[in-house]
């Protein structure tokens, strides 16, 4: 090996060293957890543990809706029963009883007093601090209990977010230990689910104010300064015993209280649904066979079944034990811990020299077989470790080591990654991000050449620019237009477009090129709706509002390097890239800030609700085309936006087959709420009154701006 290979391997090693705590690695080091629960499950799998589980799950499962008196009833019709089991386990000096199911509905309003018993167990409960309804966070409102609930429970005082946090991957492998609630004009700290359920049952895990004690911060310090606990599912100590409504129904029914009390005395009680199709999530424990093997307790009164024997043989579970898992470590101070940011620099260092040691001083063969024992010994280190709860990426070691080892041994790679950085750095400014990743991918000089493709092309001008130039200095017009040009072109660029080029303080940028982008339309449409929203906030030096305007288009055109052998620029050229800069003149007809053509609109329809403005004919074409303004996403649209848009539909329609009067009144009448284009379109139904067209009447109207 000559010396550029090693001064290569070397860097790749301090590269792989510095990347280990970067947000990069994060799906490898989530991975290096799902995998190391199965080597712990398999290795340590010999070792028994008590049965350590400070919860039980009472399961609204399969045998529940399939016995009586549930299987009779709608699920909302339960209360009753559901009521005597809550009053049966308090009466069972349970600790605290946690609903991670949420009823948002009530039956009181055409069943008067049905609920009523529901309702007052669960005041009963809240006034001992033994009831924990959940609510979950979607959006900006909560999905909450139902009204009655909440006011049983003394509102917000006994109600706590039962969120998880799904990791990029879809895994849960975390949950939050507080949320922040809006409370009147502050914002509070509120404990999870899990957390008010802990501390519930160990009273020293919070203060009387609801702080974090000494003792837990000393324990919990990273956990609570990243505000996420990460869940150890460690199935050697026993599942999570689980319990079905069904049975402990019968068992009330039955007066069984020596069986209910040994099972709930002094323990938090989490109701939640425990069937195949619902509430199903993935963990860190998905690679387990038997990950989600809850233990069945033991049976009251029903019979127990072959289904019954263990419960959710998956590699997904139901939500309620991920709060489980998450509440037993928090009592046991067993959570998965991290090493700190500082050793995790250092932690694939030795593998990394040992394998350029190998790489360079042994045979090919020899250096593989070498790789592979490190990876053994280190695989092994890693699970000791995770025996004890300490989580280390060790995926990353190995993987570095392999890309060390592989990289190590090609000559041309180094040569090849070098003209790359060269080739980067040389046309970073001039080019579009996702250009140059097409120029460094090709291992080729850019030349003259080009492709025909469909595009979503977007034309952006600045309202009145001329009279901004003049009342600004040549340093200010200077300062304003790169503030400008910069917010437009991370905007567009954010949405996975590129700008082709800078007209002045006109944009031209491309949508669906280089790179392939089955929703290039969609962008375009958010990006130009995402550049409005931005210039509604910017203002000139002189606090003047800025305006623009906007035209997008979606056709054929010629993309590629265009020009002459000495000098060329990656842009598109064709009729496609005309119209949209007609469709941006045409706002200035109908006093509209963003138009889309209907081809556009094809491809975006889904996404986006459209006011179908007027069919034109622009200047330079003979071709009509059918205009669309873009209000918002689908659900941002209010009714009172849907009711205009019908009428102005309507108008249109009238518009189009001659009955200029109608329209001229349904377009008046949107006309009163400073509707722009319908004070356009009611002019024009007005003219065509009093100058009524002569031949057929296409219902098109000609454009005159360019």
């Amino acid at each position: 090996m000559n010396n550029k290979n090693i001064i290569f391997s070397i860097t790749c090693v301090l590269f792989i060293t510095i990347l280990v705590n970067v947000s990069f690695f994060d799906r490898v080091r989530n991975l290096s957890n799902d995998i190391l629960h199965v080597l712990r499950n398999q290795i340590t799998q010999h070792i028994e543990y008590a049965d350590e589980s400070n919860v039980i799950v009472l399961a609204i499962d399969e045998e529940t809706y399939r016995t009586k008196p549930f299987s009779l009833t709608p699920k909302v019709l339960w209360s009753r029963e559901i009521a005597q089991i809550i009053n049966s386990i308090l009466i069972s000096n349970a600790k605290v009883i946690g609903f991670d199911v949420i009823y948002p509905t009530s039956v009181s309003e055409y069943l008067p007093k049905f609920e009523k018993s529901f309702l007052l167990a669960l005041r009963k409960g809240s006034k001992k601090q033994k009831i924990v309804l959940s609510k979950v966070q979607h959006s900006d409102k909560a999905i909450l209990p139902h009204i009655s609930q909440r006011f049983s429970v003394q509102s917000s005082k006994n109600i706590r977010a039962a969120n998880v946090i799904e990791d990029l991957d879809g895994v849960i492998r975390r949950i939050p230990l507080f949320f922040n609630v809006q409370s009147q004009d502050s914002i509070q700290k509120e404990t999870s689910l899990a957390l008010e359920l802990a501390s519930r049952f160990d009273q020293t895990l919070l203060n009387a104010d609801g702080s974090v004690s000494d003792t837990f911060g000393k324990i919990f310090k990273t956990e609570l300064s990243e505000n996420s606990l990460y869940i150890n599912f460690d199935t050697r100590r026993g599942a999570i015993p689980t319990y079905s409504v069904a049975d402990i129904f019968a068992c009330v029914q039955a007066g069984k209280t020596d069986f209910l009390s040994r099972v709930f005395r002094n323990k938090i009680v989490l109701l939640g649904t425990v069937l195949d199709v619902e509430d199903q999530k993935l963990t860190s424990a998905r690679f387990i066979d038997a990950a989600s093997k809850e233990a069945v307790g033991d049976r009251c009164m029903l019979p127990a079944n072959s289904k019954s024997k263990t419960l959710n043989v998956r590699d997904t579970v139901p939500g309620v034990y991920i709060h489980a898992h998450a509440i037993n470590n928090i009592l046991t101070g067993s959570p998965l811990s991290r090493l700190q940011p500082g050793l995790g620099y250092l932690l694939p260092l030795p593998i990394l020299l040992l394998t350029i040691f190998m790489v360079f001083f042994l045979n090919p063969i020899w250096a593989a077989i070498g790789l592979m024992v490190l990876a053994i010994i280190w695989s092994g280190i890693s699970v000791i470790a995770f025996s004890q709860n300490l989580l280390i990426p060790f995926l990353i070691p190995i993987l570095g080591s392999v890309f060390v080892y592989i990289s190590s041994s090609g000559y041309r790679f180094g040569i090849s990654d070098r003209d790359k950085r060269f080739l980067r750095k040389t046309f970073e400014l001039y080019l579009a991000p996702a250009v140059i990743d097409k120029l460094v991918g090709s291992d080729k000089a850019p030349v003259l050449d080009g492709e025909n493709r469909t595009v979503t092309v977007l034309f952006s001008d600045l309202v009145g620019f001329t009279s901004i130039s003049e009342g600004l200095s040549p340093k200010e017009l200077v300062h304003f237009i790169n503030e400008y040009l910069s917010e437009m072109t991370a905007i567009i660029e954010d949405h996975g477009g590129f700008v082709d080029k800078f007209i002045g303080d006109a944009i031209v940028a491309v949508f669906g090129a280089p790179h392939d982008d089955a929703e290039h339309a969609d962008n375009a449409v958010r990006a130009a709706l995402s550049s409005q929203r931005k210039l509604a906030t910017m203002t000139i030096l002189k606090e003047e509002r800025v305006f623009s305007r906007i035209g997008v288009n979606t056709g054929n055109v010629y993309i590629g390097n265009i020009g002459s052998p000495r000098r060329f620029n990656y842009t598109v050229m064709g009729d496609a890239v005309n119209l949209a800069q007609r469709l941006e003149a045409t706002n200035k007809t109908y006093g509209t800030s963003i138009l889309i053509s209907d081809s556009t609109l094809e491809s975006c329809r889904k996404y986006f609700i459209v006011k179908e403005i007027n069919s034109v004919r622009v200047v330079g074409r003979k071709e009509l085309v059918r205009v669309y303004e873009p209000l918002g996403i689908t659900e941002d649209i209010s009714e009172v936006t849907r009711r205009n848009l019908n009428i102005y539909a309507e108008a249109l329609t009238n518009f189009r087959s001659g009955q200029f009067h109608l329209a001229e009144q349904l377009f008046a009448e949107l006309t009163v709420n400073g509707d722009k284009p319908s004070k356009v379109m009611a002019a024009y139904s007005r003219e065509l009154i009093d100058n009524p067209p002569t031949g057929v009447w296409d219902g098109v109207v000609d454009g005159t701006d360019k």
